[in-house]
């Protein structure tokens, strides 16, 4: 038996798709592939633990019943249903708030993000070092989480970053690392530990390839492989800022391709496309990046090519 953990899962919610971007055409699209991936990766003896939101309807048994494993409610505030005596039964128990040792470590849950939690102060290397596994703020980064965000040992459950399915604690860490350097480079802080790390690139775009991107029509960006995109890496974060008025988005690296030239890297009509250069060949893409680089800068620095992936 093991011990998994979600939240925010909500079923029947359409909002959710366009709220949280997620990757889904319909409610009903959503909710068939998290039960999917639910019953993919959980066990018929394992303990899953639900953080909160698990749905908005008045569905919650129809759902729950799909679903393989063992399921333990800490309710949300979209599940005041569920503590109602109508509800019994759906989950095997429901509770507010949970302490609980998983493989030696001692975590707690709640819903809610915590200012601060059993053992949450301290140090990593201290037996009665605490973790909290929350839910409720989905993927957002705001300055209002920032303690949340900063905080190592606070876990976010949520679905939408963890590949909408249950996760294990140690999928847990894995997975909000990635969470807290993208925090680290969104928040206005210093990187976690101390440590001046970068961990995100600032680039400027003209109004079009910002809008692109925006859309998610453009996934690949061109540059020369100077030192500073030497640097980068696949899970890095990168800050564009449209260069009339410094409005700015973010994506994430999802690959990186070196090339001698622009033009054999547009000899790729895949990569010529997704770069946003579909309606000329790889001639035409090659001679339009002049206006950014010369010759001379192509010749002596090379090209790389970034996968994004608007975050």
């Amino acid at each position: 038996m093991r011990t998994l953990f979600t939240s925010d899962i909500h079923f029947g919610h359409k909002n959710a798709i366009d709220y949280d971007r997620r990757p889904f055409s319909s409610v009903e699209e959503m909710d068939e592939e998290i039960i999917r991936r639910w019953n993919r990766k959980v066990h018929a003896d394992d303990l899953v633990y639900v953080l909160g939101d698990f749905t908005i309807t008045d569905d919650a048994a129809r759902y729950a019943s799909r679903l393989k494993g063992r399921k333990i409610l800490i309710p949300g505030n979209h599940d005041l249903y569920l503590r109602r005596p109508s509800s019994a039964g759906i989950f095997e128990s429901v509770s507010l708030l949970e302490e609980l040792n998983v493989d030696g470590r001692w975590v707690t849950l709640c819903h809610y993000p915590m200012i601060e939690w059993r053992g949450s102060r301290r140090l990593p290397t201290d037996k009665t070092y605490g973790y909290l596994i929350h839910g409720h703020i989905h993927n957002n980064v705001k300055e209002l989480y920032r303690r949340v965000l900063e905080a190592p040992n606070a876990l976010n459950a949520g679905m939408d970053v963890n590949g909408y399915e249950p996760v294990t604690f140690e999928e847990l860490l894995l997975n909000n690392a990635a969470c807290h350097r993208r925090a680290q480079a969104i928040l206005p802080t210093l990187p976690l530990g101390g440590e001046s790390q970068v961990v995100f690139a600032d680039m400027t775009l003209a109004d079009e390839p910002f809008a692109a991107i925006e859309r998610g029509e453009k996934t690949v960006e061109m540059r020369l492989l100077d030192d500073k995109r030497r640097r980068l890496r696949v899970g890095d974060l990168i800050r564009f800022r449209r260069k009339t008025d410094g409005a700015l988005l973010f994506a994430e690296v999802t690959f990186l391709s070196i090339f001698p030239s622009f033009r054999a890297a547009f000899e790729d009509a895949g990569l010529r496309v997704a770069a946003g250069f579909s309606a000329v060949d790889a001639a035409r893409a090659a001679e339009a990046m002049r206006a950014y680089y010369s010759a001379e800068e192509e010749s002596a620095l090379g090209v790389l090519a970034i996968g994004i992936a608007r975050y």
